[in-house]
Formats: structure tokens, C-alpha cells, sequence
């Protein structure tokens, strides 16, 4: 019996010193491997978002109008009712004459609130993020599931945020007023 305990250990510490070489290669690869996948995929994200911001803001700049009056104020003639915001450095928000039209000073207040809390809050980037993790990994199903919820949860937050600096019933109504009268 003794010589087959002997025989067993000398196997046992074979086959742990072996699992053991094989693991940590394997525990780098599988660290390694996503971290690059990210990387990629993080970095056609961003250049592609640079790219697009750099043609919007050419686009503004031969449409639209600064407001003298506000800092990060962009207007565009046009009647439908459109507000949003352009994340990045100097960032600002985006405005069609259509909202000013049909909504009071309060109700358009609680619109310029909101779009500034996106980009107080870094919403942008938060869904960039998100975008990103889909790209890597399309097939695991919270990453596929995430854009629609948190684009959800932003539009929710910047709400909270511009009922919380204005009142919840402009923001309300400017709501109920651009989906019913501006249209």
C-alpha cells in the first residue's frame, strides 16, 4: 500500500504542475483576447464619432445661427420642434425655431434643462460605452439588451434633472405641448 500512495503522489504533483502550466496561459489569453477586442472596437468607435461630429459641426456652421445671448445655444430655422444636444468638448445644444414657437418661457426652460443635463451628466459617453461592448461582444445578451434600456435610463435621468431645476410640470407640459401642438 505504501508504494502505491508513493506512486500516486508522485502522478498527483505531475499532474498538478502541469494543469498549472497549462492554466495560466490560458488565464492570460482570456484576459488578453477581450481587452483587445475592446481596444479595436473602442477605437473605430471613436474615430468614426469624431468623424461624424466634425461633418455635423461644418453642417451647423453653414445652417445655423449662434445665439449671441446664450453660451452653447445653436439654432436652426426650421418648424419642427427639435432640441438636442452634441456631447464633446464644447459641447452645446442644438434648437429649431419650432420649439421657441409653441412653448412658454418656463416650458422651454425645462427643454434647455434638459438637453444641458445630458451633457452635464456625460450621457453621450455613457452610450458610447455601451456601443462599444456591443461591438465586442454582440453575442452576450445584456451588451445586446443595454443600448435600448440605457438610452432609456438617460432620457429618464435628464428628465429628473430638468424637473428637479425647473418644475415637473413645464417640463411636463413642454413635453405634452411639442408632441401635440408643435407636430
Amino acid at each position: 500500500m505504501g508504494a502505491v500512495a508513493q506512486s500516486l503522489a508522485e502522478i498527483e504533483l505531475t499532474i498538478v504542475t502541469w494543469t498549472a502550466d497549462l492554466i495560466l496561459p490560458a488565464a492570460i489569453a482570456g484576459l488578453i483576447l477581450p481587452v483587445g477586442l475592446v481596444a479595436r472596437v473602442a477605437v473605430v468607435h471613436v474615430r468614426k464619432w469624431s468623424a461624424h461630429r466634425r461633418r455635423h459641426t461644418a453642417l451647423l456652421a453653414l445652417l445655423s445661427r449662434v445665439d449671441p445671448a446664450s453660451t452653447g445655444l445653436v439654432w436652426l430655422d426650421h418648424p419642427v420642434p427639435l432640441a438636442y444636444s452634441v456631447s464633446g468638448r464644447g459641447g452645446y445644444v442644438v434648437v429649431t425655431d419650432g420649439p421657441a414657437r409653441c412653448l412658454t418661457e418656463a416650458q422651454w426652460r425645462a427643454v434647455l434643462a434638459h438637453e444641458h443635463a445630458h451633457l452635464r451628466a456625460r450621457h453621450h459617453h455613457i452610450l458610447g460605452v455601451c456601443q462599444v461592448l456591443v461591438g465586442a461582444f454582440p453575442w452576450i445578451p445584456l451588451f445586446a439588451a443595454a443600448p435600448s434600456a440605457l438610452t432609456t435610463l438617460v432620457e429618464l435621468a435628464a428628465d429628473r434633472a430638468a424637473a428637479i431645476r425647473t418644475d415637473p410640470h413645464s417640463l411636463g407640459s413642454a413635453l405634452r405641448t411639442v408632441e401635440n401642438r408643435c407636430a
